[in-house]
């Protein structure tokens, strides 16, 4: 899926966690929208940021060719002359397309989290203690498995273990599948709406 959808919904499933009350008494966000955005995008982003920051140089300072490097679609598949930026993508779209390393890092963080309140003389219950935004990184790993043929990035959700992966739709040569996803998206949008609206007025 597109970048932008993932980030989308990233910020829809934190804002969905509903609201929990403030110092004041007031209601806060249980999640932030903006951080579970941020987390939607992040497995694209550290995977793509390095080949796109080299295209962008090359293509502003010049001395890169951008005639003869080959096309996305075709990077999987292709044999070993690859340059050292694309087998670095590759790499990096293994590590964060998994849900293993999703799982070893969402509970790395929470220990982190956990053990570095208690010693700094904070209380922090251990429940507390995940950062549940990064759900949406985990949701973007699920969105893609059904969305990413053989030709463009399979999602390899179980890498190391197994480089199984699903031959699925991909999203960029399918239109009724970005269609469904941002009516998705709009109507998901448009119920957390009108579920923070009735319950600004029962309380009004």
């Amino acid at each position: 899926m597109d970048i932008l959808s993932h980030g989308l919904w990233g910020a829809v499933i934190s804002a969905a966690a509903g609201n929990k009350k403030g110092p004041t008494g007031k209601p806060e966000p249980r999640l932030k929208p903006l951080l579970g955005f941020f987390w939607g995008i992040f497995p694209d982003l550290i995977s793509f940021a390095p080949v796109t920051i080299i295209f962008l140089y090359g293509g502003v300072f010049g001395g890169l060719d951008l005639t003869h490097l080959p096309r996305p679609e075709h990077v999987v598949n292709l044999v070993p002359q690859l340059p050292v930026i694309y087998w670095l993508t590759l790499a990096i779209y293994n590590l964060s397309h998994s849900a293993i390393i999703f799982l070893a890092a969402f509970l790395g963080t929470w220990l982190v989290r956990y053990y570095h309140h208690r010693h700094s003389g904070r209380r922090l219950a251990l429940g507390s203690a995940p950062v549940w935004e990064m759900s949406a990184w985990l949701f973007h790993i699920i969105l893609d498995i059904p969305t990413h043929s053989n030709e463009f990035f399979p999602t390899p959700f179980l890498w190391p273990a197994t480089n199984v992966h699903f031959d699925g739709l991909p999203w960029s040569q399918t239109p009724w599948v970005m269609v469904l996803n941002f009516c998705a998206l709009g109507a998901s949008y448009l119920m957390l709406r009108r579920s923070k609206r009735k319950l600004a007025m029962a309380k009004s």
